[in-house]
């Protein structure tokens, strides 16, 4: 029940592109429609999407612009990874996942994490049920109403896997659902540390699938040092 849309850059049909960053965005997004289209689905069967961009200090436009094709506190989960290269010299590449059951989409967000600019409050679901799958939104450590407050990998790892937990208590799940992660580290140099910290909440439970990578030269200008997002099933009622 589900359709997985490939990543889209941000070609017009004939093979050029926008001049606009901007329109570049609104492009990719229309590519990702054209597809879903295709399928007889539209934005609001979306239920998880990565964004990649080259770019950092252009994440604002992203926002604004991938706003535009959702309806406001429904949007899907999402991750987005800020990257060295995208092919085609392309700024901006976005996939999603979308359910083909519109009346199995819900979204899941605890009291605690309001809409917010900081982070992907604005854009994103905190998670998005398509049926028994529930799709979380990449998490860093940003505490609700306060941000990111250290620099230190241990404390925001922990604060991501809060943030995870509390989603998966609203949803009526826990870590044990867990079947797959992408981790996203700036300096995979961190991968010990992490590697130790992330056995601590799973050591007791089979292992899900996982992805750990450094997904830019660390440009970000802000001090996150880990993202995680993940997708857990409903295997019982």
């Amino acid at each position: 029940n589900t359709v997985h849309d490939s990543g889209q850059l941000d070609q017009l049909p004939e093979g050029s592109r926008p001049e606009t960053f901007k329109e570049q965005v609104r492009q990719s997004m229309k590519n990702v429609c054209a597809v879903l289209e295709q399928a007889g689905l539209d934005f609001r069967h979306v239920v998880f999407s990565n964004v990649y961009a080259n770019n950092y200090e252009n994440r604002g436009i992203v926002n604004k612009v991938y706003s535009e094709f959702f309806e406001y506190g429904n949007t899907p989960a999402r991750a987005t990874v800020f990257v060295d290269r995208i092919p085609r010299n392309s700024n901006i590449q976005i996939t999603c996942i979308a359910t083909t059951d519109l009346s199995s989409r819900k979204i899941v967000r605890p009291a605690i994490m309001k809409y917010g600019p900081e982070e992907l409050s604005m854009t994103a679901s905190p998670g998005v049920w398509a049926g028994d799958t529930l799709y979380l939104s990449a998490q860093s450590g940003y505490i609700p109403g306060e941000g990111i407050i250290t620099i230190d990998l241990e404390k925001q790892f922990r604060q991501v896997m809060q943030n995870h937990i509390d989603v998966l208590k609203e949803a009526g799940l826990g870590l044990e659902d867990i079947v797959s992660g992408n981790v996203y580290l700036r300096n995979i140099n961190d991968s010990a540390q992490f590697n130790k910290l992330y056995g601590e909440y799973f050591a007791s439970r089979v292992y899900s699938v996982r992805t750990r990578l450094q997904h830019n030269l660390g440009y970000e200008g802000n001090n996150v040092r880990v993202r995680i997002s993940f997708i857990a099933v409903r295997t019982k009622n």
